[in-house]
């Protein structure tokens, strides 16, 4: 499932009806959130009209409220279904996280989301932040950008802000789905569309990544864990986010530390016999020397090693069957 945010700031002119009907066909999105419509009743209905493909529902413009809508491929019928049931399944918990909060929230969580004019900390901030907490709410951090309004001004005068969110429960992110936020290049309004990706993992595909026992008898392995975690502290965002990220660069470590270092213990384990084997040919038709000695006593050693490794390793198997 894909859904697009956007806020279009207006919908009353052919121009900028077209534009955006325009955007909603290359996007390709099942779903689009549209805010600050700037249409009354009637005028909705002429533009879900207009986008003859689409339908849709919207919220009349009542005094300072600006107007916003939701709007549906109308064509394909069963995917519309399809749709609407995982939309109404995953919010009709919402104590278990199941629900995706979107829209612009005209409101930055860090300083280093806006850019130009007068960067501080805002009690709009702390507020921001509470919410997120209070909701136990992710943010789905651009995978491509920061920012996602601009007041359109050249120099110094320009100022950028990330005012539009994709939050999600976190039902979302314990679950069997990957999600990807994208702010999508447009013009015609002062706000980017986000576009947010959601694609559930096959249960029977999914492979999850464990902590091996076998790993602590390495002495550089915690060691490592402390180079990376610093090391992960690269990216922007809430707290949360953050957190994710830094795990996930953690875990790409660690299992690349795995295969070209700690390396796999079967493969190690053979090479080691057969180098065992070699030697002990060489020592039944030539007679010992001070090399093979030397050499069979270091690889007695690894292969010590080896199974005591492997031992942990059928430990750990043990605890999952």
């Amino acid at each position: 499932m894909r859904m697009t945010s956007w806020n279009v700031r207006g919908l009353s002119t052919p121009d900028k009806k077209c534009l955006v009907k325009r955007n909603m066909a290359r996007l390709d999105s099942d779903i689009y959130i549209l805010q600050e419509t700037k249409l009354n009743k009637d005028k909705a209905c002429e533009f879900i009209k207009y986008c003859y493909k689409w339908e849709g529902i919207f919220q009349d413009v009542r005094g300072s409220v600006e107007g916003s809508g939701i709007m549906w491929n109308a064509a394909k019928v069963e995917e519309k279904i399809r749709v609407w049931n995982e939309v109404y399944n995953q919010t009709s918990q919402l104590d278990g996280g199941k629900f995706i909060v979107v829209g612009d929230f005209n409101a930055i969580l860090e300083i280093d989301e806006k850019m130009g004019g007068l960067r501080k900390p805002t009690k709009v901030m702390e507020n921001f932040w509470d919410f997120i907490a209070n909701y136990k709410l992710v943010d789905i951090y651009p995978k491509n950008g920061r920012y996602t309004w601009t007041n359109r001004k050249l120099n110094f005068a320009n100022i950028s802000k990330r005012l539009d969110h994709f939050l999600v429960g976190e039902w979302w992110i314990n679950g069997d789905y990957s999600l990807e936020n994208e702010i999508v290049p447009q013009v015609g309004s002062d706000h980017l569309p986000l576009s947010l990706s959601i694609a559930q993992e096959m249960q029977n595909q999914k492979n999850y990544f464990k902590l091996q026992s076998m790993w602590w008898r390495d002495e550089t392995f915690f060691d490592n864990l402390k180079i990376w975690w610093l090391e992960g502290n690269i990216y922007s965002g809430s707290p949360s986010f953050k957190f994710i990220k830094r795990m996930q660069y953690l875990k790409s470590w660690i299992k690349d530390w795995n295969k070209n270092t700690f390396k796999n213990i079967f493969g190690e384990k053979g090479r080691i016999e057969e180098k065992l084997e070699e030697i002990g040919n060489k020592v039944m038709q030539f007679g010992m020397t001070n090399k093979e000695y030397e050499l069979e006593k270091a690889l007695k050693m690894q292969y010590l090693e080896i199974l005591k490794r492997e031992e942990l390793y059928w430990k750990d198997k043990s605890r999952e069957l």
